[in-house]
């Protein structure tokens, strides 16, 4: 029989410590960790997977420093769990910026937007880190620490309250761009496109505006949309799948638990997670929604702004509600601006592409037999059609050519609507199944209201 030998102990020897992960102590004291927050195996997920995405390419392309994986992960770990904690271990400096960013107005405002929601959360990280960064390459080796100077403090905290309030700008713009809450995980806008395309906005002042005032339009929809659909839409209580933003309370307790996380987090690389799930009732028959917009130069300004917001507006909840959306730009000179999105291939920058696009000169209302003509090239599928028509102009179509128009119309069951911009309705109801004279285009406005209504019942009939 096998003799089992005797442990041997060397009594001489300083006991190992270790902290609670299981990390060797370094001469009593926890090792340094390159992270401001307790994270886990989550955030560094998250954070890895936005620095590894093209983001940092189109960053480098337009002459700016990479967004880093340990900023990015301190970024989604402040903005995204309902209860951030600094670490211990980790650099003071970083940890410094961050109770400085999160204490101020703007950044307690932000984390009300952000908490929970994953694509809010994204969003703000880019400029949240962008500014860690920038801040922690000047910052002395004294930063954050008892031995930081005045001078040096009144910057720090200047610098975290500018990045909170650029965090809280961001994300309105970004929820704006309807870059999230929109259908499944698979129905989700790329990552990197998004970021191009937010880029783009936050260097137009007018794409700005039209996003502002079709965001605002959108939020109003959104918030009416149960009492838009009449019963018409019902939950169908749980499914499984990857997008968080989706995920059922109990699957969100779950994921900010230590002891359950890696469970969840499994689920979700999987497609297993238990998600909120909600369908229409009747998905069959829907067809496209067309929005035609006057780009003539009377209507530049205000009017342009208010009417590419609406149009934007009815493509987004088009997206949600995986319809087709084409969108019309025209004059006077017969040519057409369009751009076909079908839900499941969103191109959020060739969006603003078209929102950014303006002909000038006069007005010509035979654009709408013209999209009768262009309308097999279009590509959108058969079913019950919305169409709104938007013009501050006087015009008129020909029968022959208004014939065209009355025949794709009932082809493609079409309900038309028209919005007349301080001008006349005078000959609207030759095409339009309804139309306003209107002063404004907002979520305010009756006739807004209306439209944004029409569009969502039928979505969903």
């Amino acid at each position: 029989m096998a003799t089992v030998p005797a442990p041997q102990f060397n009594f001489t020897e300083r006991a190992r410590d270790i902290d609670l992960n299981g990390t060797t102590l370094v001469n009593g004291e926890i090792k340094s960790s390159p992270y401001a927050f307790q994270v886990g195996r989550w955030e560094k997920i998250q954070g890895e997977m936005i620095a590894s995405s093209g983001v940092n390419d189109i960053r480098a392309q337009a002459g700016l420093d990479p967004l880093h994986a340990e900023d990015l992960t301190d970024s989604f770990a402040a903005l995204f769990a309902a209860n951030p904690k600094l670490a211990a271990n980790g650099p003071a400096a970083a940890k410094a910026w961050w109770q400085d960013y999160l204490q101020s107005e703007q950044g307690r405002k932000l984390r009300r937007l952000t908490v929970w929601d994953y694509d809010a959360t994204e969003i703000a990280s880019w400029s949240a880190a962008s500014a860690l960064r920038a801040y922690l390459q000047q910052c002395s080796e004294n930063a954050g620490t008892d031995q930081e100077s005045d001078q040096e403090r009144r910057e720090r905290q200047q610098s975290a309250s500018n990045a909170a309030n650029e965090g809280v700008e961001d994300n309105e713009l970004g929820g704006n761009m309807a870059g999230r809450g929109s259908g499944s995980s698979s129905n989700r806008i790329d990552r990197a496109d998004l970021y191009q395309a937010f880029q783009r906005a936050k260097n137009s002042s007018f794409i700005r505006q039209v996003l502002n005032s079709g965001g605002r339009m959108l939020r109003y929809a959104l918030s009416r949309r149960k009492e838009y659909l009449e019963g018409k839409e019902q939950s169908n209580g749980i499914t499984t799948g990857r997008k968080v933003s989706r995920l059922t309370a109990s699957e969100r307790v779950k994921l900010m638990n230590p002891d359950t996380q890696e469970s969840v987090i499994k689920r979700l690389e999987s497609g297993t997670a238990l998600l909120k799930h909600k369908v229409q009732l009747d998905d069959a028959g829907k067809g496209p929604v067309v929005a035609i917009v006057d780009e003539s130069g009377s209507m530049h300004g205000t009017r342009a702004v208010q009417a590419k917001g609406i149009a934007c507006t009815l493509a987004w909840l088009a997206r949600v509600d995986k319809r087709w959306i084409s969108l019309v730009g025209f004059s006077c000179d017969g040519d057409v601006n369009v751009l076909t999105m079908a839900p499941h291939e969103w191109d959020q920058v060739k969006l603003m592409d078209w929102v950014e696009h303006f002909y000038g000169g006069g007005t010509s209302f035979d654009v709408l037999p013209t999209i009768a003509e262009r309308w097999q090239e279009m590509g959108c599928p058969p079913g019950k059609t919305d169409l709104l028509f938007i013009t501050d102009g006087h015009g008129y179509i020909n029968d022959d050519r208004l014939e065209l128009f009355q025949k794709w119309r009932r082809e493609n069951n079409v309900y038309s609507m028209g919005l007349s911009i301080e001008s006349t309705t005078d000959g609207f109801d030759r095409f339009c199944d309804e139309a306003w004279v209107v002063d404004e285009i907002s979520e305010e406005e009756a006739h807004t209201q209306r439209v944004l209504k029409t569009t969502a019942a039928h979505g969903a009939s």
